[in-house]
């Protein structure tokens, strides 16, 4: 080694000197300097043209991180890659024009400390851009800071440690493409043709991104880009992300590099140097090894017998208490702790479940997902007004979250076929398509991993199986059958029907495990109801059928969900007390207690009904109510300041307002912010038709009208009476439908 390095210190001097006048410094400068004087302008240009009403709430945020982390991704994809690429390559062209390479061997310095010395050099330019990235964001947006260029929630910290360990990261993920780019660099004699390569590399990479190619997260164009996309870095606590490692995998090419470079001029002499050869081959196979084995997803080892939820709320005022509900039904709560920490052991059954965190000041509460035997770590920031929060998730269970919580089910084109049967291929063609998705999605279940490369348990791929094959089913079997009026069971279908027979093979005839979750109750439905005889109900037929089942909890919830659906169409009391009565074989009083609540909410709030009297203030804090406006009918909108939706909404209900100004009706924004001055300053500059009025106590609202979620619309008679209590969006086409309906005028033409 000490003499493949000899002379290495002589390498460096010369280097330095060659640097002085190639401009390469000032190059990587200005690369690492594009991007945030970009950003920066699109900020000042965004500010001048943008409205100057006063922004919406949200949690102080240092924006000195914030303009950092924002374009990371643009920095780490695009112009990072693209500075290694121009340096690399013109280091590599100092030597080619002045022919260095043929000095070199004259000079008492090793070949491989000349090489290694032009891949340090590369590798401490992009340390260069790196740094220059950061300090010249730092700088342009301390700037606009001091010119008061960001709303009043943003405030200044220079993050010190995510600079240095962003950059590190990013820096270690960059190695290989450092390697590759300057081997190719220093074999080809050219000055533009190891750029067109790289740059053509580099764009390759980003398709392949696009695609989310499994190609992708190896390729070393591609790992500064996915190092980028985490700019926190682990979400278990790891040093290094498998993009950084896989970064330092690629050193593994440097003995072939180097031997590329060493008989550049002979190939054939390089067979002689046996030595080398070995090298380059061990460090190959090696190379191989390391990334097969980086790309395998892993997991976290789990404690079965319990579930561990834990974590910390920060919030000017904490809450007393919060509360996890488990699916379909029960809930747990616990005392949040002075310093903010709370913690549940929890008994789960299933591999799987939906659980709900809710505190008393959250209108949306979080859900996450957890199986027996996970630990979760709750990092949720609150701030004054309600869902104005932050909530990041740590533990076993970030793929299961992951993949459930993010994941669509790609069979949107197979819907869409069967809403436009005009557009669908052939029935064998449709079903051809619907079998090679289905494929598709259990191996993706298999390659599944996070950024951290933790995968699946088997457990919940499992389970994660046999839902994605319920949704399947649902189309194979019942929606598009129904749709093209076709009997699967005919002798011409039987090979569409031996295709479909591994999807019916993953589902047993009841998955206790499964019950409540969408898919498969919608699956079991239509597998307990299809090819019923003429005039037998449906409802019946699956009550009957699932009465058949022995007492005890998969039952209980499969009638719960069962109960609930009937109960939400059903049109008046009689109807849901019938239904009540019917579901007394329920033997669970949470699961009934939900039901009577469900049933007494419809109930209170049905069509005719009075609605029920909630403290609200106007503008000018005086009491008000609805009698108030006895005599014209009231359509509300249910809102806050902090809700994006509701204020995207806020204009179409403004201009409907003023197209019903001549009718007997009050067009009313009632806000639930908790933050009075938040709601009196935006509507300050309101000067529209609408009647702003806020109700003073927000759960009141919620609970008395089964307001779950905002924006929300009611319309109340001119006595008071709803008409609808969950009247469509202002923003959708039911919406001036129903409300000229209501006020009985003509329907409009188109």
């Amino acid at each position: 080694m000490k003499n493949a390095l000899y002379g290495i210190k002589a390498a460096w001097r010369a280097e330095f000197l060659k640097l002085k006048g190639s401009r390469i410094i000032l190059m990587t400068c200005i690369m690492g300097l594009i991007l945030p004087l970009l950003y920066n302008f699109i900020t000042v240009m965004a500010k001048f043209y943008a409205d100057f009403s006063a922004p919406r709430e949200k949690l102080p945020y240092n924006i000195l991180l914030e303009s950092m982390k924002e374009p990371l991704f643009v920095f780490g994809s695009f112009f990072f890659p693209l500075t290694l690429i121009l340096v690399t390559s013109r280091l590599a062209t100092l030597e080619h024009k002045s022919d260095t390479w043929k000095l070199v061997e004259t000079q008492p310095v090793s070949r491989f400390s000349f090489w290694i010395v032009k891949w340090s050099m590369a590798a401490s330019m992009s340390l260069l851009a790196i740094f220059i990235y950061f300090l010249s964001t730092l700088l342009f947006t301390f700037f606009l800071y001091k010119f008061d260029l960001y709303d009043k929630y943003a405030y200044v910290k220079i993050p010190f440690h995510f600079m240095a360990t962003a950059g590190i990261r990013v820096w270690i993920s960059s190695l290989g493409i450092i390697t590759l780019q300057l081997t190719v660099s220093m074999l080809l004699r050219s000055t533009i043709w190891p750029i067109v390569i790289g740059v053509i590399m580099l764009l390759i990479t980003n398709i392949s991104m696009a695609m989310s190619s499994a190609f992708a997260s190896i390729w070393p164009y591609a790992l500064p880009f996915t190092t980028s996309q985490q700019p926190d870095g682990s979400e278990i606590g790891n040093w290094l992300l498998p993009s950084e490692k896989q970064g330092i995998v690629w050193l593994l090419l440097i003995p072939l590099a180097f031997l590329l470079y060493r008989y550049r001029i002979s190939f054939r002499q390089s067979f002689k140097n046996k030595s080398l050869w070995a090298l380059s081959i061990v460090c190959l196979i090696l190379l191989g090894f390391a990334t097969w084995w980086l790309q395998q997803p892993k997991t976290l080892p789990v404690t079965p017998g319990r579930t561990i939820i834990a974590g910390i709320i920060k919030a000017d005022k904490l809450p007393d208490s919060i509360e996890v509900m488990k699916m379909p039904i029960g809930s747990e709560k616990t005392v949040v702790q002075k310093d903010g920490s709370f913690h549940f052991n929890l008994k789960l059954a299933s591999d799987i479940e939906k659980l709900t965190l809710s505190i008393s000041r959250a209108i949306d509460p979080k859900i996450i997902y957890a199986g027996d035997g996970d630990s979760i770590f709750v990092d949720w920031t609150q701030g004054k007004s309600s869902n104005l929060q932050s909530i990041k998730l740590t533990g076993t269970a970030i793929a299961t979250n992951s993949f459930v919580a993010s994941s669509e089910r790609p069979i949107s084109r197979l819907q869409f076929y069967i809403v436009n049967p005009d557009f669908a291929p052939d029935i064998n063609r449709f079903y051809s398509i619907l079998v090679r998705e289905w494929e598709e999605q259990m191996e993706k279940l298999k390659k599944f991993k996070t950024a951290d490369g933790l995968g699946l348990s088997n457990t919940v791929r499992e389970m994660q199986e046999k839902l994605i094959t319920a949704d399947y089913l649902n189309i194979a079997l019942y929606q598009y059958p129904d749709k093209r009026n076709i009997d699967l069971s005919s002798p011409e279908f039987e090979k569409i029907k031996k295709n479909l027979k591994p999807l019916e093979d993953k589902l047993k005839p009841f998955e206790e495990k499964l019950v409540g979750w969408k898919a498969y109750n919608d699956f079991l439905y239509l597998q307990i109801t299809r090819n019923l005889p003429a005039g037998l109900n449906a409802d019946s037929a699956f009550y009957a059928t699932i009465m058949q089942k022995p007492p005890g909890a998969m039952r209980n919830a499969i009638m719960f969900d069962f109960a609930k659906k009937r109960i939400q169409v059903a049109r008046d009391s009689a109807s849901r007390a019938a239904i009540m009565q019917e579901m007394v074989i329920i033997d669970n009083q949470i699961m009934q207690e939900d039901l009577k609540k469900g049933v007494e909410l419809l109930n209170r709030v049905r069509k005719g009904k009075p609605a029920p009297f909630i403290a609200i203030h106007n503008d000018k804090m005086e009491q008000v109510n609805f009698s108030m406006l006895k005599g014209r009918y009231i359509v509300i909108d249910v809102w806050a300041t902090w809700c994006e939706p509701c204020l995207d909404i806020a204009p179409v209900f403004e201009r409907m307002s003023e197209k019903y100004r001549n009718s007997p009706i009050t067009f009313m924004s009632l806000s639930i912010d908790d933050d009075l001055s938040a709601w009196q300053q935006h509507i300050k500059r309101k000067k529209n038709r609408i009647t702003q009025w806020r109700v003073a106590n927000r759960l009141d609202l919620l609970q008395q009208y089964g307001i779950e979620s905002i924006p929300h619309f009611i319309l109340l008679d001119p006595d008071g009476n709803f008409i609808n209590a969950n009247f469509p969006r202002a923003d959708e086409g039911n919406f001036e439908i129903q409300l000229r309906q209501a006020l009985k005028l003509p329907a409009e033409e188109g």
